[in-house]
């Protein structure tokens, strides 16, 4: 790539500081000391003792101590007149590793039940070399597994579970290059910049930088768009060449100068080659091949963000787009066509379904215990609070004389996928995660709306203090639901012991999916919760007890049945409320049944079979 033009946009070179030695000296020795700290707090933890409102609450005061010292160290980097690159990349990274790093040092196993699932594909996968799309979703945007089974096989690697517990904190690094294009694109302030970084990383409370193809595919979601952005802008002042064509006036040089002067600028693109252009294009073209390969919903998040680029003269690649849907519809109609035949019509009915979407995204969730409840209030202010935050930093920068017509397009894009699909309850935090990086940096733009504002004390105290308060909530926000999320290493030998003793073709049957599960043999069992089950035991719905239990459980056209119960699928009933009594109690009520036997049974987990043999089939 073009040395210059990437120095243009990436901060990665500045001019020498002029500051006293001594303000290096002590942002480098915050830094050190509030990482020496963090790790020294790490052994205070007690997981066991973690209520409803997540992992805060075990969580030693020399924890916050440690962040608190890293973000006073930030901030005074920060106010620096020129700043150096590498202290702000050591603060930035140290946080990184900071609130990403912390559950894969404290918790025994990869944390999400759907990270086992993740692992089980990957297993299918180097078992047998193929891919079935008719087992599942998954064997149809297959990407990310088939590459982890290569990699595997190349590798030699056996067992991805301590690897991919550390996935949130590599991601997040792999992330920092294509925000630092996508904000240098806007601006040649580094304090906007990097401000912006750190407003991303403190507020990204989502969660889906796990294993998983939704993690994958937003690191190539923000690389495209740091390409697209950063190589591929329009020269301000160029009309859209398809009203040339078209002969349309130029009716908005007759406006008057009061209104003109609110036109799109950006920053000037800089000069690369065609051949260098033909190159990013394939780089975009091979990232996007990926993402539609391996994930359902970010090809279309991507796919939105660059028509609404083209269709408002913000980038130069204007056939991109129709390239884009056209690969986006041939794999949907020839490499997933197996999981379309049985969910397609499903899918289409649920497009423009707008009570739906606020229903599974919203009202569902406003349900569980008064600690689970914190946790979402939590998380819908602190949405609310930096889009508000957003508005008045895009204001404010405005009225500096930056328009921004670019980022407020790809702030805006991802909204209509709401109305496009719930998808299960989850597309308003998917829109959040889009939308994540601009309202990051207009967020940041309320304290540097321009190189020659945000050079006062004051302004480094309100920067300290709202990264004070996003820190704070980011450990509500993104670990409220901990004590579900985390899975010990009695539940997962719990779990291998019931493969071990399951002959294929067994029903296992699970309190809630939320368990370790389905990461061996992915194809050789059927795997159902029981809520699904004992809801249609019968032609109605039927209350939960130990007969209704043993009437799912006895099924002779299966090899075997077993109910598997963990301390995260109970934790998952005691934080959503999902059975009428407690999970945990009707696990004991069982361990004390005639009906029951207890198979296997540790701390965290228990294997339960009925003591007689199917005698008829179930419903």
């Amino acid at each position: 790539m073009h040395i210059r033009a990437l120095a243009a946009f990436v901060p990665t070179s500045l001019p020498t500081p002029r500051r006293p030695p001594s303000a290096v000296l002590g942002s480098v020795v915050l830094t050190l000391c509030a990482a020496a700290l963090w790790a020294v707090s790490l052994g205070q933890i007690e997981l066991g003792q973690m209520t409803d409102i997540g992992l805060i609450s075990v969580l030693p005061a020399p924890f916050f101590v440690a962040l608190g010292l890293l973000t006073a160290g930030f901030c005074l980097t920060l106010r620096q007149e020129r700043g150096r690159v590498p202290l702000l990349l050591l603060h930035v990274g140290v946080l990184i590793v900071m609130l990403y790093g912390a559950p894969a040092l404290i918790e025994e196993m990869p944390r999400f039940h759907s990270v086992w699932k993740h692992l089980g594909v990957v297993d299918y996968i180097q078992r047998t070399g193929h891919v079935n799309p008719r087992i599942d979703a998954y064997f149809n945007w297959p990407g990310l597994f088939i590459l982890f089974a290569f990699v595997s096989d190349a590798a030699g690697i056996q067992n991805w579970r301590d690897l991919v517990a550390w996935t949130p904190v590599v991601l997040n690094l792999l992330q920092l290059g294509p925000l630092l294009l996508i904000f240098g694109s806007a601006t040649n302030d580094k304090r906007l910049v990097w401000l912006a970084v750190w407003f991303f990383y403190l507020a990204n409370w989502v969660g889906q930088d796990y294993f998983s193809p939704q993690g994958f595919n937003y690191l190539l979601h923000l690389t495209i768009l740091g390409i697209l952005v950063a190589w591929f802008r329009v020269p301000a002042g160029e009309r859209h060449p398809l009203l040339t064509r078209l002969g349309v006036p130029d009716l908005f040089a007759r406006l008057p100068e009061r209104i003109r002067r609110f036109a799109p600028t950006d920053l000037p693109p800089p000069e690369i080659s065609p051949w260098q252009r033909r190159g990013l294009l394939v780089v975009v073209l091979a990232l996007y091949l990926a993402s539609v390969a391996s994930h359902q919903l970010t090809p279309l998040a991507t796919l939105g963000c660059v028509i609404g680029l083209v269709v408002f003269n913000r980038s130069t690649a204007r056939l991109l787009p129709f390239i884009m849907a056209v690969m986006v519809v041939l794999w949907i109609r020839f490499m997933a066509d197996a999981y379309m035949a049985g969910h397609g019509s499903t899918l289409v009915s649920q497009v423009g379904d707008l009570d739906s979407a606020v229903n599974e995204n919203a009202t569902t969730r406003m349900g569980g215990s008064q600690g689970h409840l914190m946790v979402v209030y939590a998380r819908s202010l602190m949405t609310l609070g930096l889009w508000g935050l957003a508005a008045f930093g895009g204001i404010r920068r405005l009225r500096h004389g930056h328009r921004d017509l670019t980022f407020v397009l790809l702030a805006v894009a991802p909204f209509p996928l709401i109305v496009l699909q719930p998808y299960g309850g989850e597309m308003l935090l998917r829109v959040y995660l889009f939308t994540l990086p601009f309202m990051a940096f207009f967020a940041a733009a309320l304290f540097f709306p321009d190189r020659a504002a945000g050079t006062s004390r004051w302004t480094t105290v309100l920067v300290g203090a709202l990264s004070v308060a996003l820190l704070g909530a980011f450990f509500v926000t993104r670990y409220g639901n901990e004590k579900m999320d985390y899975a010990t290493s009695q539940e997962v030998a719990a779990a291998d012991h019931l493969y071990n003793i399951a002959p294929p073709g067994s029903l296992l049957i699970v309190g809630t999916t939320n368990t370790p599960i389905r990461f061996r043999d992915y194809e050789k069992y059927r795997t159902r919760s029981l809520t699904s089950l004992l809801v249609w035991v019968g032609d109605a719905p039927i209350g939960v007890n130990l007969e209704a239990v043993a009437e799912v459980m006895n099924n002779p056209r299966v090899p075997a049945t077993y109910l598997f119960i963990t301390r995260s699928q109970i934790a998952n009933d005691e934080l959503f409320g999902l059975y009428p009594i407690p999970l945990g109690e009707l696990a004991r009520e069982m361990a004390a049944s005639d009906l029951f036997t207890v198979v296997y049974a540790d701390e965290d987990a228990a294997i339960y079979a009925l003591k007689e043999p199917p005698s008829e089939a179930a419903p």
